[in-house]
Protein backbone atom coordinates (compact mmCIF):
# COMPACT_ATOMS: atom_id res chain seq x y z
CA UNK A 1 0.00 0.00 0.00
CA UNK A 2 1.70 3.33 -1.55
CA UNK A 3 0.77 6.40 1.25
CA UNK A 4 0.16 9.70 0.18
CA UNK A 5 0.25 11.83 3.28
CA UNK A 6 -1.34 15.58 2.68
CA UNK A 7 0.55 17.86 5.14
CA UNK A 8 -1.97 21.37 5.79
CA UNK A 9 -2.16 24.12 7.54
CA UNK A 10 -1.20 28.09 7.66
CA UNK A 11 2.30 29.90 6.80
CA UNK A 12 4.77 29.27 9.26
CA UNK A 13 2.73 26.56 10.86
CA UNK A 14 5.63 23.63 10.06
CA UNK A 15 5.02 21.66 7.37
CA UNK A 16 8.14 21.77 6.05
CA UNK A 17 9.63 20.78 9.05
CA UNK A 18 7.16 17.88 9.61
CA UNK A 19 7.88 16.69 6.15
CA UNK A 20 11.25 16.69 6.16
CA UNK A 21 11.28 14.80 9.68
CA UNK A 22 9.23 12.19 8.20
CA UNK A 23 11.63 11.19 5.37
CA UNK A 24 9.54 10.51 2.36
CA UNK A 25 9.66 12.48 -0.87
CA UNK A 26 8.04 15.55 -0.02
CA UNK A 27 6.75 18.06 -3.15
CA UNK A 28 5.76 21.78 -2.03
CA UNK A 29 4.54 24.37 -4.73
CA UNK A 30 6.70 26.58 -3.15
CA UNK A 31 9.58 24.89 -4.32
CA UNK A 32 9.20 26.11 -8.04
CA UNK A 33 9.70 29.92 -6.75
CA UNK A 34 13.09 28.43 -5.22
CA UNK A 35 15.61 30.99 -6.79
CA UNK A 36 13.02 33.50 -7.83
CA UNK A 37 10.75 36.26 -6.19
CA UNK A 38 7.45 35.00 -5.07
CA UNK A 39 4.73 36.05 -8.01
CA UNK A 40 1.37 34.96 -7.36
CA UNK A 41 0.06 34.38 -11.19
CA UNK A 42 2.08 31.98 -11.04
CA UNK A 43 1.00 29.86 -8.55
CA UNK A 44 -1.62 27.73 -10.95
CA UNK A 45 1.67 26.60 -12.67
CA UNK A 46 3.86 25.61 -9.30
CA UNK A 47 0.94 23.26 -8.40
CA UNK A 48 0.28 21.76 -11.58
CA UNK A 49 3.95 20.93 -11.26
CA UNK A 50 3.65 19.53 -8.11
CA UNK A 51 0.85 17.15 -8.71
CA UNK A 52 2.60 16.10 -11.46
CA UNK A 53 6.06 15.15 -9.10
CA UNK A 54 3.53 14.43 -6.71
CA UNK A 55 1.63 11.39 -9.18
CA UNK A 56 5.33 10.12 -10.25
CA UNK A 57 6.26 9.60 -7.28
CA UNK A 58 3.34 7.71 -5.90
CA UNK A 59 3.34 5.64 -9.43
CA UNK A 60 6.84 4.40 -8.54
CA UNK A 61 5.58 2.85 -5.57
CA UNK A 62 7.15 5.71 -3.06
CA UNK A 63 5.42 6.58 0.13
CA UNK A 64 4.92 10.44 -0.48
CA UNK A 65 4.37 13.86 1.11
CA UNK A 66 2.68 16.59 -0.13
CA UNK A 67 3.23 19.89 1.73
CA UNK A 68 1.24 22.60 0.85
CA UNK A 69 -1.34 25.28 2.60
CA UNK A 70 -4.31 23.07 0.94
CA UNK A 71 -6.98 25.35 2.46
CA UNK A 72 -9.85 24.61 0.61
CA UNK A 73 -11.49 21.31 -0.31
CA UNK A 74 -11.01 21.52 -4.12
CA UNK A 75 -7.25 22.07 -3.32
CA UNK A 76 -7.41 18.17 -1.72
CA UNK A 77 -9.97 16.97 -4.39
CA UNK A 78 -6.72 17.14 -6.48
CA UNK A 79 -4.65 14.76 -4.40
CA UNK A 80 -7.45 13.13 -4.06
CA UNK A 81 -7.95 12.19 -7.40
CA UNK A 82 -4.10 11.22 -7.76
CA UNK A 83 -4.43 8.87 -5.01
CA UNK A 84 -7.10 7.05 -6.42
CA UNK A 85 -5.83 6.88 -9.75
CA UNK A 86 -3.01 5.47 -8.71
CA UNK A 87 -4.20 3.15 -5.91
CA UNK A 88 -2.64 5.24 -3.17
CA UNK A 89 -4.29 5.73 0.50
CA UNK A 90 -4.39 9.04 1.37
CA UNK A 91 -4.26 10.44 4.42
CA UNK A 92 -4.56 14.44 5.71
CA UNK A 93 -3.17 15.98 9.21
CA UNK A 94 -2.96 19.60 9.82
CA UNK A 95 0.15 21.63 11.22
CA UNK A 96 -0.99 23.88 14.01
CA UNK A 97 1.30 26.59 14.65
CA UNK A 98 1.38 26.29 18.56
CA UNK A 99 5.54 27.16 18.42
CA UNK A 100 4.34 30.40 17.62
CA UNK A 101 6.57 31.18 14.29
CA UNK A 102 6.29 33.01 10.99
CA UNK A 103 5.72 32.72 7.73
CA UNK A 104 9.30 32.02 5.67
CA UNK A 105 7.54 35.12 2.88
CA UNK A 106 5.92 38.17 3.75
CA UNK A 107 2.20 37.68 3.62
CA UNK A 108 -0.23 40.24 4.37
CA UNK A 109 -2.23 39.12 7.85
CA UNK A 110 -5.83 39.62 5.77
CA UNK A 111 -4.24 36.92 3.25
CA UNK A 112 -3.54 34.71 6.49
CA UNK A 113 -6.63 35.36 8.18
CA UNK A 114 -8.32 34.44 4.75
CA UNK A 115 -6.68 30.93 4.64
CA UNK A 116 -7.44 30.29 8.11
CA UNK A 117 -11.06 30.65 7.30
CA UNK A 118 -11.25 28.46 4.44
CA UNK A 119 -8.95 25.83 6.12
CA UNK A 120 -11.19 25.77 9.33
CA UNK A 121 -14.17 25.28 6.72
CA UNK A 122 -12.47 22.43 4.78
CA UNK A 123 -11.44 20.08 7.60
CA UNK A 124 -13.40 16.54 8.02
CA UNK A 125 -13.27 15.19 11.51
CA UNK A 126 -14.11 11.88 11.07
CA UNK A 127 -12.39 9.22 12.21
CA UNK A 128 -11.12 6.25 11.00
CA UNK A 129 -9.11 3.88 13.56
CA UNK A 130 -8.89 1.01 10.97
CA UNK A 131 -6.82 3.74 8.45
CA UNK A 132 -4.51 5.21 11.41
CA UNK A 133 -3.87 1.81 12.38
CA UNK A 134 -2.45 1.02 9.01
CA UNK A 135 -0.56 4.12 8.97
CA UNK A 136 0.92 3.51 12.37
CA UNK A 137 1.83 0.18 11.39
CA UNK A 138 3.62 1.44 8.00
CA UNK A 139 5.88 3.70 10.33
CA UNK A 140 7.29 1.51 12.57
CA UNK A 141 8.37 -0.66 9.62
CA UNK A 142 9.71 1.65 7.98
CA UNK A 143 11.45 2.80 11.83
CA UNK A 144 12.56 -0.53 12.17
CA UNK A 145 14.15 -1.11 8.53
CA UNK A 146 16.21 2.01 9.32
Amino acid sequence: MVILLLIRGLPGAGRSTLAESIGWPTFEADTFFSGRDFDHTLLPTAHLLCQMAVRASLENGRDTIVSNTLTTDWEVAQYESIAKRVGATLFSVVAENRHGSSPTRDIPLKTIDTMERKLRGSLKLNFSANKFQKVVDRLRRIDEDT
